[in-house]
């Protein structure tokens, strides 16, 4: 069965694209979420989370360390051919009192 990593899926895109994924595919599905003020594990229906197809862990995309969060990630990796990257700070003007953040996780956040 395949494997699909979705960064920033407690977001309103993520968490409809994990939505469309659950009912369109037979994929077990890894959520990658910090769960900041755009985000909440209350966007991934209970049906889902109970699935046994989805496996959620809350880590910053910007910590070099997020890279174990499951302390086999480096196993699921090899599994998964493919990374859905929705992970991203979106409320422009949050941007124009801490722009930090939005490089922090847009930039190296998709670096790593």
């Amino acid at each position: 069965m395949k494997s699909v990593i979705v960064t920033g899926g407690c977001g309103f895109i993520g968490s409809n694209f994990i939505k469309y994924l659950f009912d369109n595919t037979d994929y077990i599905i890894y959520n990658i979420d910090s769960l900041t003020y755009a985000a909440s594990q209350d966007n991934i229906p209970e049906e889902i989370q109970k699935s046994g197809r989805y496996n959620f862990t809350v880590a910053d995309i910007s910590q070099v360390n997020f890279i174990d969060p499951w302390n086999s990630f480096t196993t699921i990796l090899r599994k998964v051919k493919t990374i859905y990257h929705f992970a991203a700070e979106s409320h422009v003007d949050n941007s124009i009192s801490g722009p930090g953040i939005f490089v922090d996780t847009n930039v190296k956040g998709t670096f790593n």
